[in-house]
């Protein structure tokens, strides 16, 4: 492309929305069964790429390269937005004078990617690039390349059983994936590589995820009533900005990395029975997001400021209840495990690259907490070259058991309640220049 001044636009955009429900109720005079389960899966790739060309016209230029030239703006982005709901119900009950058993079980499962796949198709991707390219601008050109992804899994699932009988059973069972990547590159690019530094170039890739899951369960009998719930969740965002190899003379450069995921799981058992309650809850919450903002190999010399920032915010919240009554009987059990982890690499480097950078602009927001308190966060504005990551994890758990025995004789109640949290992983900046 070559002409007085002209504008290029890549974009391409997905947007899914997945809204799932189930029922069941059952009843009967004897006894009662019943079982629902409700699945979304889906994987949905976007890229949206400046490339090289690999045909045969007679127009293809040296090696394929891209050449795009005199541009007032040139922007690439890809976006994702996915949305994904399932609800699950049952209800079982059995009552009369011949009534025994009442059993229920309700499973809900939300993912984005493919857990099934092989090595390379596991996760979704969201890719925006320029890659083999040379580019020259105006004074006051902009040169973006972005990848916003954004995802909601919503799981719920919720169980009852009730009998006038013997025994009541009741399960419920919610679990979400997401593993995807967001990524964007300048990879091979030259922009304005023989003439004066203009144009501001900004490579960003910005992630966000936000898991809910709710399993409630609840059972009533007689004589022996048992409710059983699991929640289980598993984020693994991973969010990359690279800039490899090229040459690049530019008024300001920015790569950058962000990502702001969440996992909120609730999960509630109950048992209610004369003779022997008993509840058991079971939450797994593992939350690993690697967030990095790299440039290797690449000569930029940036007339204003050239940042690199990674920042990741990481927040996982899981409250869990178990609650087993024997009203007039021998025992009551609630029991509850717990375990949750985040993990993951915020990281901003620099390898082998040389930077320059005059500092001639009002400069960008840095991240940077005080030494006594990490909780407090300034954004002074900072010139010239800047490599900086920034992690924030939060990390709540709240679980409550209890077994309650009522008896004229002897009662036994018991609840207990395990519970592992770990925060792991690391936050780095480097910088191995030549």
């Amino acid at each position: 492309m070559d002409s007085a001044s002209s504008a290029l636009t890549v974009d391409a955009a997905n947007k899914g929305n997945v809204y799932s429900v189930g029922a069941a109720v059952t009843a009967g005079t004897a006894n009662a069964l019943n079982g629902v389960v409700v699945v979304n899966r889906g994987r949905n790739d976007v890229e949206a790429a400046i490339d090289k060309y690999d045909g045969t016209s007679d127009k293809k230029t040296t090696d394929g390269r891209t050449k795009l030239n005199n541009m007032s703006k040139v922007a690439v982005k890809s976006s994702d937005e996915s949305n994904q709901l399932a609800v699950v119900g049952a209800v079982s009950v059995s009552a009369g004078s011949s009534a025994k058993f009442a059993a229920g079980g309700s499973v809900a499962y939300n993912e984005i990617g493919n857990i099934t796949g092989s090595a390379g198709e596991k996760k979704q991707i969201n890719k925006a690039a320029i890659n083999n390219a040379d580019i020259t601008s105006t004074d006051d050109g902009k040169i973006s390349v972005n990848a916003i992804d954004r995802a909601t899994l919503t799981t719920i699932s919720v169980g009852t059983s009730i009998t006038t009988g013997n025994v009541a059973f009741s399960g419920a069972g919610s679990a979400a994936t997401i593993k995807k990547d967001t990524d964007t590159e300048l990879v091979n690019t030259n922009i304005n590589k023989d003439k004066t530094n203009a144009a501001t170039v900004q490579a960003a890739a910005d992630s966000q995820s936000k898991i809910t899951t709710v399993a409630v369960v609840a059972a009533g009998a007689k004589d022996a009533a048992i409710g059983a719930g699991i929640a289980v969740n598993q984020l693994d965002a991973d969010t990359n900005t690279t800039v490899t190899n090229g040459e690049y003379k530019v008024k300001g450069f920015t790569a950058e990395a962000k990502s702001d995921s969440s996992i909120l799981s609730v999960g509630v058992a109950g048992g209610v029975a004369k003779t022997a309650g008993i509840a058991g809850n079971i939450g797994v919450n593992l939350l690993a997001n690697d967030t990095k903002a790299t440039i290797d190999g690449a000569k930029i010399n940036a007339d204003g400021t050239l940042a690199v920032f990674a920042k990741s915010k990481d927040t996982l919240q899981n409250f869990a209840g178990a609650f087993g009554v024997a009203a007039g009987g021998q025992t009551g059990v609630g029991m509850g495990v717990a375990y949750n982890e985040i993990s993951g690499t915020t990281e901003s480097a620099v390898n082998n690259a040389e930077l320059t950078a005059a500092g001639n602009d009002a400069g960008v927001a840095v991240n940077e907490r005080n030494k006594d308190n990490d909780n407090v966060v300034s954004d002074k504005k900072r010139t010239g070259v800047i490599i900086a990551a920034d992690a924030e994890h939060n990390l709540t758990n709240v679980a409550i058991s209890g077994g309650v025995a009522v008896s004229a004789d002897v009662g036994v109640g018991v609840a207990g309640t395990v519970t592992v949290n770990r925060i792991l992983g690391a936050t780095n900046a480097t910088a191995i220049t030549i």
